[in-house]
C-alpha cells in the first residue's frame, strides 16, 4: 500500500486496519477494490 500511495504522489499517508475492507478510490476509479461491502469510509479532500 505504501508503494501505491507513493506512486500516486502522496508524501504522507495513514494506514488503518487494512483487512478485508481495504480499498483505495482515486480519480473516480478503484485502485484497490474492497474484499467486502463497506459500511463506512474515510475520505480526504
Amino acid at each position: 500500500m505504501g508503494e501505491i500511495m507513493h506512486t500516486l504522489g502522496c508524501v504522507e499517508a495513514l494506514n488503518l486496519d487494512g483487512g478485508g475492507s481495504l480499498a483505495l478510490y482515486y480519480n473516480d476509479n478503484f485502485v484497490l477494490h474492497p474484499g467486502r461491502e463497506l459500511v463506512s469510509i474515510l475520505t480526504v479532500d
